[in-house]
């Protein structure tokens, strides 16, 4: 259903909103946004249900190094090393893990940390393992990881836990078996030892309505759970009574009601366990906060 932001603004102060000046206005545009993002994340709604593919690259070894004790310089011989690698693993000739911090040319790079092992001179052994992958564009959260050949990839959570992980076992597998969801990034261990392709559906949070007349894109059928939510949002004075109100269990169960009417006959994005499809344990962590205006 095509809503503007000036449509929701209008139903707003007719129940409820009675502050229009200007920066009563400006506040209550952040209130609706806040209430079209709250609702986004309470389900995984197939209208926000995306499908997305994590193409792995194959671990770096062409060329040779130089490294140094207790200097972060890495110098290459016959490599051709891009910008894409920073941020990635570095296996050194010490046999430790480092992560590069900058790619300052095809054949100069600086590690996030200063060498620990001896001096080699030139001809070290080295490899550039991809680890790290950016989320699509408005990524919220996950569902189920699984590899090209369907066998279904684990993810975890904490990203201290990852990096404990890569440092104390560098390990590589033909496919990564734990996948870490992070706001920005995925982060994978074992490091994939080739190219591979992994498939996973996710959810998108909606874009922020602008007085330029952008729509909203709730489906019709649950455009009345949104006009429910702001009608309960615009009657309290704070963000975080707004917040608490559609926390409320009544709230909760027009949400449930909603959600089940428009649930499509194919497997949602699932959270804990089968038929559960709130925001699970295998989904990022953290709600969305009504921040202060």
């Amino acid at each position: 259903m095509a809503v503007s932001l000036n449509d929701l603004e209008n139903f707003c102060q007719r129940y409820g909103w009675t502050d229009i000046s200007l920066r009563g206005l400006t506040n209550l545009a952040i209130r609706i946004n806040c209430v079209i993002r709250h609702l986004a994340r309470m389900r995984n709604w197939y209208a926000y249900e995306r499908l997305g593919s994590l193409q792995t690259i194959a671990p770096y070894t062409t060329g040779t190094v130089a490294v140094t004790l207790a200097s972060a310089a890495v110098a290459g011989t016959l490599t051709v090393w891009t910008a894409a690698m920073a941020g990635q693993e570095f296996y050194a000739p010490d046999g430790r893990t480092y992560t590069i911090l900058t790619v300052n040319s095809p054949t100069q790079l600086t590690l996030s940390e200063n060498y620990l092992g001896a001096t080699v001179a030139s001809g070290g052994s080295y490899g550039i393992r991809f680890v790290k992958y950016a989320v699509p564009t408005g990524f919220d959260r996950a569902g189920q990881f699984q590899n090209r050949l369907g066998g279904k990839l684990m993810d975890g959570q904490d990203l201290g836990d990852w990096q404990h992980l890569r440092r104390s076992t560098p390990i590589t597998a033909v496919y990564p078996s734990n996948i870490w969801v992070m706001e920005d990034y995925f982060y994978l261990h074992p490091a994939p030892t080739q190219a591979d392709q992994i498939t996973y559906p996710y959810q998108v949070l909606p874009v922020d309505l602008t007085e330029n007349g952008m729509a909203t894109d709730w489906p019709d059928r649950i455009m009345w759970l949104l006009y429910a939510a702001l009608g309960a949002a615009v009657k309290v004075n704070t963000e975080g009574e707004a917040q608490t109100a559609l926390e409320l269990r009544e709230f909760q169960t027009l949400v449930d009601d909603a959600w089940l009417s428009c649930r499509p006959s194919r497997v949602p994005i699932q959270g804990d366990s089968a038929g559960d499809d709130r925001i699970g344990a295998n989904e990022r962590a953290g709600k969305y906060i009504f921040p202060n205006s």
